[in-house]
């Protein structure tokens, strides 16, 4: 198991409006899937241009600099 990260309090912030545009519009989005309201073949390039802009490569790079300040290169 990997313990918890810890975050700087800039990284926590941002994170924490990352998080919040991200998770949901990935739940609705989820329920657009699930209910047929927009499918897989048509509208998944939208979906992850939409995560692009929401800032998900920003969020990954934050968790990546926490575990690289905790654990090392």
């Amino acid at each position: 198991d990997i313990p918890p990260l810890a975050f700087t309090t800039d990284q926590a912030a941002e994170l924490t409006d990352l998080r919040l545009a991200i998770n949901d519009f990935v739940n609705q989005m989820t329920a657009e899937f699930t209910l047929g309201r927009s499918s897989l073949d048509t509208d998944w390039d939208r979906y992850i241009e939409t995560l692009d802009s929401l800032g998900v490569d920003r969020m990954v790079e934050i968790y990546q600099e926490a575990y690289d300040a905790q654990f090392g290169n």
